[in-house]
């Protein structure tokens, strides 16, 4: 019983971390509307540009060119290389040990 529920915490965390983020990412509404503390928080995230991309390429019709949408790829992209990076380096240095 109690090897079934030290299981379950961490969904729990991984719920509360995704709950968080959707919500502050601005996919349940839009990044202008939040706080300013909020709002801050949230242009921090590696999500946020893209997913204001995808809602502008989605509901207004923009193509990969409009200058508010461009810039969501470029920083998926950056992020995609520095997580990728951090995995390489990692990895390297677990297998040194």
């Amino acid at each position: 019983m109690i090897l079934k529920s030290t299981r379950c915490i961490p969904t729990y965390r991984l719920r509360m971390i995704y709950n968080c983020q959707t919500s502050t990412l601005g996919v349940v509404w839009p990044i202008e509307s939040m706080p300013k503390v909020l709002r801050d928080i949230a242009y921090v995230m590696p999500e946020t540009l893209a997913c204001e991309s995808m809602r502008s390429m989605l509901s207004r019709g923009w193509g990969i060119t409009h200058p508010a949408v461009w810039p969501g790829f470029v920083s998926s992209i950056v992020w995609s290389m520095i997580f990728y990076s951090l995995a390489i380096l990692l990895a390297r240095v677990h297998k040194r040990k």
